[in-house]
């Protein structure tokens, strides 16, 4: 009698322990009002650097038995979204308390409520970062095009993919109440007016020479033909 009243008291008291561990970071991905980890000027180059709190795309919990059994843990996926001396970009952060539950990735997919896709994707993989209890996998994708920063801003996502060298390591549907956390962390960004920082000037010959190594990129299927056509768009005004 007294073991089976055991097992119950344990399960519970481990799944008490565990989100007691857990509720910091869970804090910072919950709220609906603009928070910032980052908002400093460097004294020296007098560049501003922003980052968002996270929002949730993914927040899966472990049942109390796989705690008991070490065979599971905690794994979240968030989006952040950054601005670096007028330069938006936007952070990937695949998170979990078991380090066999996040991998290096170099290319996330978003789905729209609306049909839409947005691919980011970069031949550098993911940074990986222990920061006890998580273990952390994060990506950061710059974004220099406009339409797409408006579509993030403006547009729920329905499901994500995350994918190493076009290889899908994780595909998710996104919960209806994280639907909008893009949507949020990229307007907390905009909503602080930071000047656009103006494109870097360049000869004709540089402008060339970056857009043939984009395209070797695409050829090897580096990069997509979405990201091939923003950097084109980019390369194209400086050659004459």
């Amino acid at each position: 009698m007294k073991t089976k009243s055991f097992i119950p008291f344990v399960l519970i008291s481990i799944t008490f322990l565990f989100a007691i561990d857990s509720i910091t970071y869970a804090q910072k991905t919950n709220k609906n009002v603009c928070k910032y980890e980052t908002d400093k000027i460097d004294d020296f180059t007098k560049n501003r650097n922003v980052r968002t709190e996270p929002g949730v795309l993914m927040d899966k919990k472990p049942s109390a038995a796989e705690i008991l059994l070490e065979v599971g843990g905690r794994v979240m996926f968030n989006v952040v979204a950054c601005n670096n001396n007028g330069i938006n970009s936007i952070e990937f952060d695949w998170v979990a308390t078991n380090e066999n539950a996040v991998r290096p990735f170099n290319q996330v997919d978003l789905l729209f409520e609306n049909g839409d896709v947005i691919n980011f994707m970069d031949e550098k993989e993911s940074e990986l970062l222990n920061k006890y209890p998580w273990i952390f996998s994060y990506k950061l994708f710059e974004i220099n095009n406009d339409s797409i920063w408006y579509k993030l801003k403006t547009s729920p996502v329905k499901k994500f993919k995350i994918s190493i060298n076009t290889k899908e390591l994780s595909s998710n549907e996104i919960d209806n109440k994280y639907s909008e956390s893009v949507m949020k962390v990229i307007n907390c960004i905009d909503n602080l007016n930071i000047e656009k920082r103006k494109p870097l000037e360049m000869t004709s010959d540089e402008a060339l020479l970056e857009l043939k190594r984009a395209k070797d990129k695409l050829d090897l299927e580096i990069i997509n033909q979405e990201k091939y056509d923003s950097l084109k768009a980019v390369y194209i005004k400086y050659i004459k």
